[in-house]
């Protein structure tokens, strides 16, 4: 029997989700494993300050001790998608890569819509079917790679995700963690070949005036990790018509408190928010 999660109590659900979806997120996952075996001169060449759309590759931190970080990633949207086949049209494991990313987005709004009416109608949320249905369409798919680190180095600092919702829809292993709302400890939180986790972040806790929490979560480097490394397929929404964090003024969530907005007061919140 699958376990029964709550967004307002456990911070996280657990999303059974169609077979043709996974089939397309499975086929995604081996398109970027590909991806990332090209040399690094040919992935730069699709860098994210290459492309007007601000999505693309990025390579962070050296892989080599515990630091920010540690992981390749490529950002992909749907509007994005013309430019990064015309970059990749010439090398046969990106094109492939890019057209595998491309299947995943008509399958995709119409689960944030979805998803969206459900978190309206089971906790209260008024409106957010609505700013889901009209947001899906902005919603990005990151592509990340964490390399080889030693067993129990975090590659994933504690922190709240910026957007409005996060589907964690693959993992080539374990190592993602979730911190309890009540307690605050670090609970695993794994995703499987059948369940996407959904979990709310900063902008969602601002819509419901905080009665649906930003969840704080990390990535732990387990023994398979430690042998061949890390991907992990995640969709971020972002709510187009709420304000969004304000990183300029308060820094990068990274560096907050792990659980900072738990208990913290709805007028306080607004305040991280531009």
């Amino acid at each position: 029997m699958t376990e029964k999660f709550s967004l307002i109590r456990d911070g996280v659900d657990m999303l059974n989700y169609p077979a043709h979806i996974r089939g397309n997120v499975a086929r995604a996952a081996t398109a970027w494993q590909d991806f990332t075996t090209l040399d690094q001169r040919t992935k730069e060449q699709f860098a994210a300050t290459s492309l007007q759309s601000g999505t693309g590759y990025e390579k962070k931190g050296s892989g080599e001790r515990e630091s920010h970080d540690i992981k390749e990633n490529f950002d992909i949207t749907r509007a994005s998608l013309s430019d990064l086949a015309t970059t990749s049209h010439t090398n046969p494991i990106a094109s492939h890569f890019i057209s595998a990313a491309s299947e995943l987005f008509d399958d995709l709004e119409r689960l944030i819509a979805a998803k969206g009416k459900r978190i309206e109608k089971e906790y209260a949320v008024v409106g957010f079917a609505k700013e889901a249905t009209t947001s899906a369409s902005s919603a990005f798919v990151r592509f990340l790679y964490y390399p080889p680190v030693p067993t129990g180095t975090v590659i994933g600092e504690p922190h709240v995700d910026h957007s409005g919702v996060t589907l964690h829809l693959y993992e080539s292993t374990d190592g993602c963690e979730r911190l309890t709302l009540d307690t605050r400890k670090w609970q695993p939180m794994p995703v499987s070949t059948e369940q996407a986790a959904l979990f709310p972040s900063m902008q969602t806790q601002l819509f419901s005036n905080g009665r649906v929490k930003g969840l704080c979560h990390r990535i732990l480097a387990n023994d398979t990790t430690a042998r061949v490394g890390r991907s992990s397929i995640v969709c971020f929404i972002p709510l187009v018509n709420m304000p969004t964090y304000d990183r300029k003024t308060h820094g990068r969530l990274q560096e907050m408190e792990p659980g900072f907005n738990y208990n913290i007061s709805t007028v306080q919140f607004r305040n991280y928010f531009k």
